[in-house]
C-alpha cells in the first residue's frame, strides 16, 4: 500500500523560502518513506507540480478536495 501524506502550507504563492521548505520537506519524506505519495496545498497547483516533480498539488481553497485529501492521507503536516 502506498503511503499518502498531505502537506498544507503556503506553497505556490511565489515565496522562495516557502518553496525551499517544500523542496526540503519533500526530499526528506521521500528519503524516509520511499514511494510516498505527496499531496500539497498550493496557490498555483500547476506551477507547484512543474517545479516539484512527483508532487500532486491541489488548490488551497478547494474545501472538498482538501477534505478528500485529508481523509485519504495517513499523515497530515501543517
Amino acid at each position: 500500500m502506498t503511503r499518502r501524506m498531505l502537506l498544507a502550507g503556503y506553497f505556490g504563492f511565489g515565496n522562495l523560502g516557502d518553496e525551499a521548505i517544500l523542496a526540503g520537506l519533500a526530499a526528506g519524506l521521500e528519503h524516509r518513506f520511499p514511494g510516498v505519495q505527496l499531496v500539497v496545498t498550493s496557490g498555483d497547483p500547476d506551477r507547484t507540480q512543474r517545479e516539484h516533480s512527483g508532487i500532486q498539488a491541489i488548490p488551497w481553497n478547494d474545501i472538498e478536495r482538501l477534505i478528500d485529501a485529508a481523509r485519504r492521507s495517513s499523515l497530515i503536516i501543517l
